[in-house]
């Protein structure tokens, strides 16, 4: 049964790298942006935490189809890379593991930097703020209303 394993892991390796040389060297990645969301399409509409990436840094550039990622990958010729991950642990880190395991991207040096607006209400901060927490709370996808928002189907 090992042998077997190791075969079939030998195999998958080298129908990898061969995917790899079929579409030429793969993208050496120095910077990937990832953000967890985006409000509609990545230009020309309001704005969600990717689109102000995408005009300034890959408006020029070819989506790059990932399967297992929530969406396109775009990468500039400085080696700069991003992508939507998706909203919540379990959507951006499958997206996360597609990518890094997609043969198309070297990601051995590369930095990360994860960006979102975490649902900072405007009264509190704005998209752009920094905010250094001495605690978290993992709520993930949770929604809540106060009853001080004034929102009259909020029940306890």
């Amino acid at each position: 049964m090992a042998k077997k394993r190791i075969s079939l892991l030998s195999f998958l390796a080298l129908i990898m790298s061969s995917q790899a040389l079929a579409d030429g060297d793969p993208i050496k990645v120095k910077v990937f942006v990832g953000s967890m969301f985006e409000i509609g399409q990545n230009t020309g509409d309001k704005a969600g935490e990717f689109q102000n990436w995408y005009e300034k840094y890959f408006k020029n550039s070819q989506p790059i189809i990932v399967k297992g990622a929530a969406s396109p990958v775009y990468c500039n010729n400085d080696g700069v890379c991003g992508s939507v991950l998706g909203m919540g642990k379990v959507a951006s880190s499958s997206s996360v593991q597609a990518i890094l395991l997609n043969p198309k991207f070297d990601m051995s040096q590369t930095y990360f930097m994860i960006n979102g607006v975490a649902g900072t209400p405007p009264s509190r901060g704005t998209i752009g703020d920094v905010s250094w927490g001495t605690w978290v709370v993992d709520y993930d996808l949770g929604h809540r209303w106060a009853p001080e928002e004034g929102l009259g189907f909020y029940s306890a």
